[in-house]
């Protein structure tokens, strides 16, 4: 296990670390680390014996000099090794005696193998055990659908998915399970609509929803069943009320449930619950009062999300969310029946219609708004975030 002094990336420049949540001064560092010193060793594994506040980076080539920063270091050489800072973060480092905590967090560790930087595996010490912030990725060029799920997590993590994905990329998933009064069984294709959707509100995230066909080509589809029947299949809820909006429906509640428990575990693994705004009170609410977070592991997209429209919404819900890049560059909001691909199917949306205390807003078979009763059955399309 090899030990480190520590670079802070600047030529000649003294760096100002700006006194924050964790750390009552100002310090100031100069290129060549200046009072900054931060327990960083590079092993070929992670040692038995934990020491707290300690970063240990995995490797098998030991770096020159390790930096730790937030940009990227000026001129590196084969072997070095990067510690990614993301500034501001709540995470506390200690420094040295001299310099008590920076506010910042560790994000990410790679090698320079002389042309660009290798993701390094790289744990921290706390409270006796070593927690992993930074994971090896696979090559940049590998296809969603060729890599696991917990890769794509592993690329998600380290704020890498643009480098990676693109919108619209496909990945199939094997479905078994009874969701409500009926089964879902077989491969389906979930796709990309966002990556880092609507940062501000609901964080970081590669946004997926269900689903096609075909790797390629094929259909856009919802499930359905007992489609346009009310009360079994797929309905917003099992009567003609948006009380309660998306927050209490049974859709919610009971269908999304019961989805994410058809999914496969290796897919369940690398859910993340996403913060999503949604007017949860329902009834003809109009009052920004009514615009409630949910945290949700399976969720059906909003008016805006889909269609950046809000007729017939509360108007304050466009405010707290952002149309997904999928849907905003002009691909198509039209989906057919899961049951009957010559169909076309009206799918739902999670946003209460404000003009009536019965309805829920969806997509319709032309691909524009409508208003629908809660309790009849019509597509789902549900969506997820990694």
């Amino acid at each position: 296990m090899s030990e480190h002094n520590i670079v802070v990336q600047g030529g000649t420049t003294t760096r100002l670390l700006t006194a924050g949540k964790y750390c009552d001064r100002d310090i100031l560092v100069t290129a060549e680390g200046g009072g900054l010193s931060l327990d960083v060793v590079t092993a070929s594994a992670l040692p038995d014996t934990v020491v707290d506040g300690q970063i240990v980076v995995i490797t098998d080539t030991t770096p020159g000099t390790v930096y730790i920063d937030t940009d990227e270091p000026a001129s590196p050489v084969s072997g070095d090794v990067w510690v990614k800072l993301e500034a501001g973060a709540d995470v506390a480092l200690e420094l040295s005696e001299e310099s008590p905590l920076l506010q910042a967090g560790l994000f990410n560790a790679a090698q320079w193998n002389g042309s660009t930087w290798d993701n390094c595996d790289a744990h921290l010490g706390v409270n006796g055990a070593w927690e992993q912030f930074s994971n090896e990725l696979p090559p940049v060029g590998t296809t969603l659908e060729a890599m696991l799920w917990s890769d794509i997590a592993k690329v998600q993590k380290a704020n890498r998915s643009a480098e990676y994905f693109s919108i619209g990329d496909r990945k199939s998933v094997v479905i078994s399970g009874k969701v409500n009064e009926y089964t879902i069984n077989g491969t389906y294709y979930c796709f990309i609509i966002g990556i880092n959707h609507n940062e501000e509100w609901e964080g970081r995230g590669l946004h997926f929803q269900f689903a096609k066909t075909a790797l390629t080509g094929g259909y856009d589809i919802a499930f359905d069943a007992n489609y346009s029947g009310t009360g079994a299949g797929y309905p917003m809820n099992t009567t003609a009320t948006n009380a309660g909006s998306w927050a209490s429906s049974y859709m919610r509640k009971t269908i999304c449930a019961q989805f994410l428990a058809a999914l496969p575990e290796e897919l369940q693994a690398v859910i993340t619950p996403c913060t999503k705004y949604t007017d949860n009170v329902g009834n003809g609410s109009t009052a920004i009062d009514s615009i409630t977070a949910t945290e949700d592991e399976i969720w059906l997209p909003s008016l805006y999300e889909v269609l950046a429209t809000d007729s017939g919404a509360n108007q304050w819900e466009k405010e707290y969310q952002e149309q997904y890049a999928y849907y905003a560059s002009g691909n198509s909001k039209v989906k057919y029946r899961s049951t009957s691909t010559s169909n076309k199917a009206d799918w739902w949306l999670r946003t209460p219609n404000k003009d009536t205390t019965t309805a829920f807003k969806e997509v319709n078979q032309s691909g524009a708004h409508a208003t629908t009763s809660a309790n009849k059955s019509y597509g789902f399309a549900p969506c997820f975030m990694v």
